[in-house]
């Protein structure tokens, strides 16, 4: 079908509908772009928690942008994250936990908590099966490098999980682009 304008040319009705599409789009303020997302949207990485080990095992971070670590216990036993740069002497953890000083927000098992940790470190439990998520912004001032593990015992021996290779490295870095 065709329409005939007021000069008597012809105008393919598919041509009007598509400026018309495009004048509505660029009046309602929504981007053009296919693959735009809004400033707000976190990075979000991924971490699979097996039997023992995690993967990704290297984790990189950006300094300064909302970040969200998402945690999936596909073991079949529970695991745990912690993150610093100095081992204590029974493999309880780290001495100098990579959180501390910062606000961290928590999900697990379907609850939430905002907490700031100061000299003691963060710690996340995800039982099998299940998913946590801890969201929070690195400041830049913790740029470097830092290992993480998981430090609960199995078996009748008590062994850690960590000393069986379920640890990894995390290196903070400032102006980082990260794939949202």
């Amino acid at each position: 079908m065709f329409f005939t304008n007021r000069s008597s040319s012809i105008v393919p009705q598919r041509s009007i509908l598509i400026a018309l599409f495009f004048s509505l789009i660029t009046l309602s303020g929504i981007p053009l772009s296919v693959n735009a997302k809004p400033d707000s949207a976190d990075s979000v990485i991924s971490i699979t928690m097996k039997n023992f080990k995690f993967v990704p095992s290297n984790i990189t971070i950006p300094a300064g942008e909302k970040v969200t670590l998402k945690f999936h216990n596909k073991g079949t036993v529970t695991h745990a994250f912690m993150a610093g740069n100095v081992l204590t002497k029974e493999l309880e953890g780290f001495k100098n936990g990579l959180f501390s000083g910062m606000t961290v927000v928590k999900k697990v098992n379907g609850k939430t908590s905002k907490k700031t940790y100061h000299d003691q470190s963060l710690m996340l439990g995800v039982k099998p099966n299940h998913t946590a998520t801890l969201t929070f912004t690195m400041p830049e001032s913790k740029e470097g490098s830092y290992h993480f593990g998981c430090f609960k015992t199995t078996g009748t021996h008590n062994v850690k999980h960590y000393k069986l290779g379920m640890k990894g490295t995390i290196q903070v870095k400032g102006n980082l682009a990260v794939n949202k």
